[in-house]
C-alpha cells in the first residue's frame, strides 16, 4: 500500500439529500492527495509542500520528485517520507533489496493498465534479476516511470502463468530495461518466482 497527503481546506460533512446522504470530505485538495497516492509504490508515503511544511516534529525525507498530476495547473514537488521524528518517533522499515540474477533469462509480455482496464497490445521482455518484490525487465519497449503493468509469464515448459501486477519504477538500471514493482502476485505465479 502506497499512501499520499496533502494539506489545505476541504468541506467536510453530509453530502446527498434526504433520501440518500453519507459523511464525506471534498475539495480540490481531497482531489490532489489522491493524485499523490497515484504516484506511490507499496510502501511508500508521498506528502505535497503544503504538508511537509505544516508537519512540526521533524522530516526525515528520502527524496523528491517534480510531478504534473491532471488537474493542477502547474508542477508540483512530492517528497518521500522515511521517517518521523520528535515525540513520535515513527520510522519505515528499509527497503533492502537483493538481487538474483536469472539464467537463463524468462521470457515474459507485459501490458499497460489504465484505470481499470488492461491494455490488448502486449510487448515482449526478458526478467533478467529478481528480488522478493521487485523484478528488473529487458525490453526494446521499456514503459515510462510509474506505469501499472500486468506481467505474464512464460515458463519455457508449461503454460504461462497467471498475471503479476505492478509498477514501473523512477530509476532505470540500465538502457533498454525497467523495475517493475510487484503490487500483486497470484499464488501460482509466487511459487514459480521463489523456485527461481
Amino acid at each position: 500500500m502506497g499512501i499520499g497527503r496533502n494539506t489545505g481546506e476541504v468541506g467536510v460533512g453530509n453530502i446527498g439529500s434526504r433520501k440518500r446522504a453519507k459523511y464525506g470530505v471534498v475539495g480540490s485538495n481531497v482531489n490532489l492527495a489522491g493524485r499523490i497516492e497515484g504516484y506511490t509504490i507499496g510502501g511508500q508515503i508521498l506528502i505535497a509542500g503544503a504538508t511537509r511544511d505544516a508537519v512540526k516534529a521533524p522530516l526525515t525525507i528520502l527524496g523528491d520528485q517534480t510531478v504534473e498530476p491532471k488537474g493542477v495547473a502547474h508542477p508540483i514537488t512530492l517528497y518521500e517520507i522515511g521517517a518521523l521524528g520528535g515525540v513520535h518517533g515513527l520510522e519505515l522499515p528499509r527497503r533492502d533489496v537483493k538481487w538474483t540474477d536469472v539464467e537463463p533469462a524468462l521470457p515474459v509480455s507485459f501490458q499497460w493498465v489504465r484505470g481499470k482496464d488492461v491494455a490488448r497490445e502486449q510487448q515482449d521482455g526478458m526478467i533478467v534479476r529478481l528480488s522478493t518484490n521487485e523484478a528488473e525487465i529487458q525490453s526494446l519497449t521499456p514503459p515510462p516511470p510509474l506505469t501499472d503493468l500486468k506481467l505474464l509469464l512464460k515458463p519455457t515448459e508449461g503454460g504461462p502463468i497467471a498475471g503479476i501486477y505492478g509498477k514501473v519504477l523512477r530509476r532505470p538500471p540500465v538502457d533498454r530495461s525497467f523495475v517493475l514493482r510487484f503490487t500483486a502476485v497470484p499464488q501460482d505465479a509466487r511459487r514459480y518466482l521463489d523456485g527461481l
